[in-house]
């Protein structure tokens, strides 16, 4: 995928040549409309309303925060509080703002595989990002996971143009990016320690000892770790929790990531080969000693990107789960391209990316379709159902009215559900005619108490039972 010189455009103060500008230009299409398509079909799920209700416009900037400290560092939730405090706090506004970043993250690893071997690098590395499943699927969610891809690609970009050129701007850009990397997500961390191991290996490595670069170094590295101090103590906190969410690993965890990004058969191996041919081109360097510090940057990246969760995740607890890899997945998307690089025959370069493209789509539309995938849970749904009975002498009980309340506010600005074990439970039902109780199916849900379900079939018949996806919904109505 060599380009021949000719006319050139700048982009962020790059050169790059008018038929590379309008590749990238159809691909940053192709991924906005792949992400955007149909994206209204489900609504929100757990995780989701998790972001959405945390970056509620109505809320303070503290209390944003505050709630970030049950969930990630607040640089996510922040810029969502603040888009919608310009956008409408609904489903499309949140979901927009995702694809948006999403997008971005093509453009990003472009110039991060250009700067790690060639153009041909780049653009492949941007064309597995447009199509791949993993991506697409998480561009589509209100939540962080494309925005630590974009904030891991561009971290390491300026990082190994610190190491090859040693620009002032560069150290800027590395802090800032980094910088937003912590303060977006805890595996941020895992970035910089891995970034720190792998500076210390190419400063012995190369016998580095030019005094200026390496004061910068420090301090670019120093500044970097201070943004985050205001959050050390949360992260000490979470130190004391005694199980997380992530589930134990097997020792065959690799095939099944490899599995998770890709999805299809035909895709996984296609990209497993390449990135077999990409490890072999290093192997083949270590042999020659030829190894170039791309290389070291890249195997620290993945390696130790994995090796790190993984570690603790075998000496404490499970921490290592599919989309906090986001922070490698860029690197893994490189490596694939380097891979792809050192193919020989035009044809075959030209039939892999057919294949790949036709396979993400197949895949996509009919075998595990992303834009018709039912919901996790239907809290949309429901509400809506719901709301068609409403008027003042309604009420409504749910153990999860925590989440319910965002589609009740959205669609009708009222204060219920009520959860039932805190709510003037007898009260409420003295001055209502109707009851709606809502159950989750998916998650432990201790509903009614036997008190509660007494006083209410005493007072009220069962006049419709609802099942949707992983709620059910029962309506009473005053006997």
């Amino acid at each position: 995928m060599s380009m021949q010189q000719g006319v050139q455009v700048n982009i962020f103060r790059r050169s790059i040549h008018l038929p590379v500008f309008a590749v990238i230009t159809l691909m940053v299409l192709l991924g906005f409309g792949l992400r955007l398509f149909n994206l209204e079909f489900a609504g929100l799920w757990i995780d989701e309303i998790h972001s959405a209700v945390g970056s509620d416009p109505d809320k303070t900037i503290a209390q944003v925060i505050e709630y970030c400290k049950r969930d990630q560092p607040p640089l996510f939730f922040l810029m969502l509080h603040s888009w919608f405090k310009i956008f409408p706090y609904n489903d499309f506004s949140g979901h927009i703002l995702v694809v948006i970043i999403g997008t971005l993250s093509i453009i990003a690893i472009y110039f991060t595989g250009r700067e790690w071997k060639n153009d041909s690098v780049g653009l492949v590395a941007a064309f597995l990002t447009t199509i791949n499943y993993f991506h697409v699927d998480a561009s589509r969610q209100v939540r962080f996971y494309p925005l630590v891809f974009l904030l891991s690609a561009l971290s390491y970009l300026f990082f190994l143009r610190i190491l090859k050129k040693k620009k002032g701007k560069d150290f800027l850009f590395y802090i800032i990016s980094t910088s937003a990397l912590l303060n977006t997500h805890y595996f941020g961390m895992v970035v910089f320690a891995s970034q720190f191991l792998i500076f210390a290996i190419i400063i012995f490595w190369k016998r580095i000892s030019d005094v200026k670069f390496l004061a910068y170094s420090i301090l670019s590295g120093i500044i970097t770790g201070l943004s985050f101090l205001h959050w050390m103590p949360v992260v000490i906190s979470d130190l004391g929790i005694s199980q997380f969410h992530a589930q134990k690993l097997s020792w065959y965890f690799p095939a099944l990531f490899h599995w998770v990004y890709f999805r299809d058969i035909i895709t996984a191996i296609i990209c497993a080969m390449l990135a077999f041919l990409a490890l072999r081109e290093i192997f083949l360097s270590v042999r020659r000693r030829q190894l170039s510090e791309e290389q070291v940057v890249l195997l620290g990246w993945i390696g130790f990107g994995f090796l790190i969760p993984l570690l603790y995740s075998l000496l404490r607890m499970p921490m290592l789960e599919y989309k906090y890899t986001f922070i490698t997945l860029p690197g893994l998307f490189i490596l694939m391209s380097t891979g792809f690089d050192s193919l020989k025959v035009k044809n075959l370069k030209l039939l892999t990316l057919i294949v790949l493209f036709l396979s993400f789509h197949v895949n996509a539309l009919f075998i595990k379709p992303i834009y018709r995938a039912k919901p996790f849970e239907e809290w949309r749904e429901v509400t809506q159902e719901v709301l068609k009975t409403d008027h003042e002498n309604q009420v409504v009980f749910s153990q999860y009215a925590w989440y319910y309340r965002y589609y009740f506010k959205i669609l009708k600005s009222i204060h219920q559900p009520l959860e039932p074990g805190y709510a003037d439970f007898k009260s409420w039902l003295d001055r209502s005619e109707k009851v709606w109780v809502l159950t989750s199916t998916r998650f432990p849900d201790a509903g009614l108490s036997l008190d509660q379900e007494k006083m209410l079939k005493e007072n009220f018949r069962l006049e419709k039972e609802l099942t949707y996806t992983d709620t059910k919904a029962k309506y009473y109505l005053r006997r």
